[in-house]
């Protein structure tokens, strides 16, 4: 019986380790994003107007920050659309977490259970053995007597 919990145990484990490991995927996407946007917002900043020149530098310079902006709303986005997967892999971590818990606590109840059973077991066998011991030396001193 403790292997069918063992492997029930070993097996919420996994799921445990498989959710936090899916969890830290996103996050570590997450992450890169919000580096990429912080770079690209760098860079819109840095990207400054022309005090000299004809209206083509002007012109060059106005398409460079529109495609930075929009370069910050694609990342943006994609950030935005990877929230709803990160929230349902947190909650996904959290029930594995408590299945592990709770897959944890049956093996090492059934394992108390048959440590209890074995120990009543082997007491019950030494106060056998006692009590065969104590009849026959009480019988041994009468016989004598």
């Amino acid at each position: 019986m403790p292997k069918n919990y063992r492997a029930l145990t070993k097996l919420r484990k996994q799921e445990l380790e498989r959710a936090e490991m899916a969890l830290l995927e996103i996050n570590m996407k997450i992450e890169e994003l919000k580096r990429k946007r912080e770079v690209l917002r760098r860079d819109e900043c840095e990207a400054s107007m022309p005090k000299e020149g004809d209206g083509k530098k002007a012109a060059a310079h106005l398409a460079l920050k529109r495609a930075i902006q929009e370069g910050i709303r694609k990342v943006e986005a994609q950030i935005e659309a990877l929230i709803p997967t990160r929230e349902r892999l947190q909650n996904e971590l959290k029930a594995a977490n408590i299945a592990y818990e709770q897959a944890k606590s049956m093996e090492s109840k059934v394992v108390e259970d048959i440590l209890k059973r074995e120990s009543r077991r082997a007491q019950g066998a030494l106060d056998e053995i006692a009590s065969q011991q104590f009849w026959r030396l009480n019988n041994g001193r009468k016989g004598m007597g």
